[in-house]
């Protein structure tokens, strides 16, 4: 089993429960799909989003990535406001909350105003309530 008693490991885990909806993190010091395993232990869901096999160019591509990686059936339509719900429902349904991974802030620097969008979607989420949901990004 792996050791996910490291420094790294807690410093990461201490920051999700920040009020901060984007966490920053080196990506050298780890491996996401690692540190899936260890979020899982954590009590949390994550899914890694830019593993999708498009290049994330527009909102479309982005929510498109996000609706198959995350699962988020309950997602009727490639828009925001489907998109806050099935993040949501997706939340409500699973019990647990839920970390979307970028492994590499590379990957979206095409789209930021639509990762502010996105941002702006989480913030309203998690608002007046222990955090639901994250953004994790690997620099």
């Amino acid at each position: 089993m792996n050791d996910f008693n490291t420094k790294y490991y807690q410093e990461i885990n201490e920051r999700l429960s920040s009020g901060q909806p984007f966490i920053f993190c080196k990506k050298e010091n780890f491996k996401f799909q690692n540190f899936q395993y260890f979020l899982f232990r954590e009590g949390i869901n994550s899914y890694l989003i830019d593993r999708y096999p498009i290049d994330l160019v527009d909102k479309t591509s982005l929510l498109e990535a996000i609706y198959y990686e995350a699962r988020l059936f309950e997602m009727f339509d490639l828009n925001w406001d489907s998109f806050q719900e099935g993040l949501e429902s997706k939340v409500d349904t699973d019990g647990r909350k839920l970390v979307l991974i970028f492994s590499d802030i590379q990957n979206i620097k095409k789209i930021k105003e639509e990762i502010e969008t996105m941002k702006e979607v989480i913030e309203s989420i998690n608002a007046n309530k222990e955090w639901k949901i994250k953004v994790l990004l690997g620099k």
